[in-house]
């Protein structure tokens, strides 16, 4: 019988029906309706209006006869009225706003909401370019302007010099576009090739050559210079909903293009960050997040980077093509990921996307406890669909796909408490599932309680998954751990009805030690799977 799976193909009650017995039923590891944003909109019972027509003007009082030009001075209002309890609807209308807009803490808030929504979603732009003219011939296909920044090379983020080594092409942080093509940065002007630029803070020029077929008279340039393009700092019951965000000038370990911090009660909705130097959306040390319809791709490092989150929901999204930056200064490890989440209490990502990432598609990293993943699609990532780092759980990952990234499906790194139920992970050109770790575990400490413990890749379960592969190279399961690691894998792993292939390998579960076995004797070995089948 030859059967077509999807992601939700070989739900427990199906593989059961398949295999002739049941599955106890499971709760989930978060309460989900409990999670994400409270706030009540309805509240908001002022509206200011913002757009670009020839009438607004940050002069006005923002009635739709009489509206505002920028956001900003919209968010200066919108916060005015909250220290007296009143809550705003900000509603902008289309255009690209050259702005950066802050909602920082003041000592007067109040709960009262405050809404910043795109009328339609999608049409409001906020960018951190300008578009500069005057562009003078400089050499053979080559132009130059005046630049008048001496921005250097950003410092290291704390706590990284000790361990990478960062290029002085990650370090640097200037961006051009032509129309809307990102141009590649180069660090000297013999390295100008078509769709190239080249700053140099001794000369304070900038020269660029354009892609073939671009000519300087008809291309609009664009050259990155703002940060923090939207930021809400100490903040409660906030709504971000419709707006793109794109060209945030900051460099590595500084903001995102959209940032949350110190927050709680946000909601950012069906936004998008796209083409940031660094990061396209930031949380940080928030609760009761909500994050929906969110797109950011293409940025120059992470997609969305998440720190210290709690009763946090992340909805129907997507994080993909990211970290061209880092790809470009051989930087693909260590920090850059489609989404990168740290430090997570009781936190759920639902039906999200990260595809074609130059680094990991989706990354949990350190103290991440009742965390579940459902419906994540991770596919040709440059390292690993998945990777669970420095986790005690429980970590629960439900029907996802895992699919052709470059190393593995899924890594486990130093991780217990994984639970992988109804996942398709195939075609990963290194391992489906690799775990790996130190063989005396990795010490941590519980960000809340302060209590330290030992993370350790043991206590996993695994349960109507779908394991497969079609070349000999492609392992089902293996690892990097020396074989006592192992064994305490295997021997506190739970594993049953799945189905283990290689079209190509028989003996494609592997220890570290080059050892390969079939699915019969992992059977024997491991005292698991019992029910499982090696088919097709």
């Amino acid at each position: 019988m030859t059967m077509l799976f999807s992601s939700r193909c070989l739900a427990p009650a199906l593989l059961a029906m398949l295999l002739g017995t049941a599955l106890p039923a499971r709760a989930d590891v978060v309460d989900i309706p409990s999670l994400g944003s409270r706030t009540d909109e309805r509240l908001a019972l002022v509206v200011l209006h913002v757009d670009q027509s020839a009438s607004a003007s940050d002069s006005n009082p923002g009635t739709a006869a009489k509206p505002l030009r920028t956001i900003a001075r919209a968010a200066q209002m919108a916060m005015d009225y909250n220290s007296s309890g009143v809550g705003v609807r900000v509603q902008i209308g289309p255009g690209t706003f050259r702005e950066s807009v802050g909602l920082a803490a003041t000592g007067r808030d109040t709960a009262a909401p405050m809404i910043f929504e795109a009328m339609p979603v999608g049409k409001v732009i906020v960018k951190g370019s300008d578009v500069w003219t005057g562009w003078q011939p400089g050499g053979p296909g080559v132009y130059t302007h005046d630049w008048p920044y001496t921005w250097g090379l950003a410092p290291y983020p704390d706590g990284w010099s000790c361990c990478v080594k960062l290029s002085d092409l990650m370090r640097r942080r200037e961006m051009i576009f032509a129309n809307d093509q990102r141009l590649r940065q180069v660090l000297s002007k013999d390295d100008l090739a078509p769709g190239s630029f080249y700053v140099s803070e001794t000369l304070h020029q900038a020269f660029i050559r354009l892609p073939p077929g671009m000519a300087i008279e008809t291309t609009m340039i664009e050259v990155a210079v703002r940060s923090a393009l939207f930021l809400v700092q100490g903040r409660s019951n906030v709504v971000v909903r419709g707006l793109a965000f794109r060209h945030d000038v900051s460099p590595i370990g500084g903001t995102a293009a959209l940032t949350i911090r110190d927050a709680s009660d946000v909601r950012v909705d069906q936004c998008t960050m796209e083409w940031n130097n660094f990061q396209g959306l930031g949380l940080t040390n928030s609760e009761h997040v909500s994050v929906t319809g969110v797109v950011s791709n293409s940025n120059g490092s992470t997609g969305i980077a998440g720190w210290k989150l709690s009763a946090t929901l992340f909805t129907d999204g997507e994080t993909s093509y990211n970290n061209w930056r880092g790809y470009e200064s051989d930087f693909t490890d260590w920090d850059p990921a489609g989404a990168k989440l740290m430090l997570l209490r009781d936190v759920a990502v639902l039906r999200h996307k990260a595809i074609d990432n130059l680094s990991y598609g989706f990354w949990l990293d350190t103290d991440c406890v009742n965390v579940l993943i459902d419906s994540l699609t991770a596919t040709n990532n440059y390292n690993d669909g998945l990777f669970l780092e420095a986790l005690l759980g429980p970590i629960e990952v439900r029907q996802s796909v895992f699919n052709s990234n470059r190393r593995a499906g899924i890594l486990g790194a130093n991780s217990s408490g994984i639970t992988l139920t109804s996942n398709v992970l195939t075609g990963n050109h290194q391992s489906q599932l690799l775990v790996s770790g130190t063989p005396a575990g990795r010490p941590g400490q519980d960000h809340q309680s302060g209590r330290t413990y030992i993370a350790q890749s043991v206590g996993w379960s695994l349960a109507s998954n779908v394991i497969k592969a079609d070349v000999a190279t492609e392992a089902l399961i293996s690892t990097t751990l020396p074989d006592a690691s192992w064994q305490a894998f295997v021997g506190s792993l739970a594993s049953d009805w799945n189905v283990w292939f290689n079209s190509s390998a028989r003996a494609a579960f592997r220890w570290a030690n080059g050892l390969a076995i079939d699915f019969e004797t992992w059977q024997s070995w491991t005292r698991q799977d019992l029910h499982s089948c090696s088919c097709n």
